[in-house]
């Protein structure tokens, strides 16, 4: 999921840390992760001098290769997800952001875009 743009205020309302948007994402790492996993995410890890830490995070599902995961940042630092999964020695196969704010990218099919609703536009606290 990702907005295109020319409104600077309304991309400043998306993306600025201070708003606190949520994106949320589904994640796919290789290895085998746990639990605790799960929670370094959440407490924060460091990493090149940076704090990364997830708003929230469930291991979903994993086996001796894989293992999913639903994360919600709110931050949206350089590479945030990247880093903190090689932090703690996994390397990240896909991530998609599925959700922005309130805006879910649902059925859209890849490739495809829609202009956001009005609704969709004011719950970022534009008029």
């Amino acid at each position: 999921l990702l907005f295109l743009t020319n409104d600077g205020e309304f991309s400043l309302r998306v993306s600025h840390p201070r708003y606190r948007v949520q994106k949320h994402y589904e994640v796919v790492i290789e290895g085998k992760a746990n639990k605790l996993t799960e929670t370094a995410l959440t407490k924060g890890v460091r990493s090149r001098g940076d704090l990364l830490r997830a708003d929230s995070a469930v291991l979903t599902g994993a086996n001796r290769s894989r293992s999913y995961f639903k994360l919600v940042l709110s931050e949206g630092k350089n590479r945030e997800i990247r880093r903190m999964f090689k932090e703690l020695g996994h390397r990240v196969e896909s991530l998609v952001r599925v959700q922005i704010g309130s805006v879910k990218i649902g059925e859209l099919p890849l490739g495809r875009y829609r202009r956001l609703t009005a609704p969709e536009i004011q719950s970022f606290g534009r008029g």
